[in-house]
């Protein structure tokens, strides 16, 4: 799952935390409280709430990774880097969670999606079969080959992704102001 932002801040960082914690994902793990981030290496850094959140506003560096948890032994990486300007990508990866799991980190990123006003663009594939595209290529172009098509797919702007070949595989699924929400057929 992917959710582009067009501005990123401090309270953005914030609600993303806030609102995991709202359908049952933790940032601390719920068996002994640690919360962490991941290196590079994927070897897990001690950090609190504040080091988390600050981290994530991106103020100082330009990508943070960490965990969030569903139970003491599963957990959802969280990659939250700057796209664009001023904007932010928050890419939640779902290896290794069950149907209902991913279901429900699914739902977190549609709800997350839906109330952000500076959502660009979500993509939701809870089979993974889009882990590697380049979602942030296409929201920026509106183009670009896209192999393997997401299960929903939205961005925002009644043009957004016009002309795009990718979106002639979906169905309009319904339409808000100024999101247009897409349905892979």
């Amino acid at each position: 799952m992917q959710l582009l932002c067009e501005k990123w801040n401090p309270s953005s960082a914030e609600s993303l935390v806030a609102s995991a914690g709202e359908v049952g994902i933790y940032l601390a793990n719920p068996a002994n409280g640690r919360i962490t981030e991941l290196s590079e290496l994927g070897e897990q850094i001690p950090a609190d709430r504040g080091r988390i959140v600050a981290d994530i506003s991106l103020s100082g560096t330009g990508e943070v990774t960490f965990q969030f948890w569903i139970d003491e032994d599963v957990d959802v990486v969280c990659v939250v880097r700057r796209w664009k300007e001023r904007g932010a990508s928050v890419r939640l990866f779902v290896d290794g969670l069950d149907w209902v799991q991913r279901t429900a980190v699914a739902q977190w990123g549609i709800a997350a999606g839906l109330s952000w006003p500076a959502a660009a663009a979500f993509v939701v594939d809870r089979r993974g079969k889009s882990e590697d595209e380049d979602w942030e290529d296409w929201a920026e172009s509106g183009s670009g080959a896209v192999e393997d098509a997401p299960e929903l797919l939205a961005v925002r702007g009644a043009d957004a992704g016009a002309g795009s070949t990718l979106l002639s595989g979906f169905s309009v699924w319904c339409s808000e102001p100024d999101l247009l929400q897409f349905l892979v057929q």
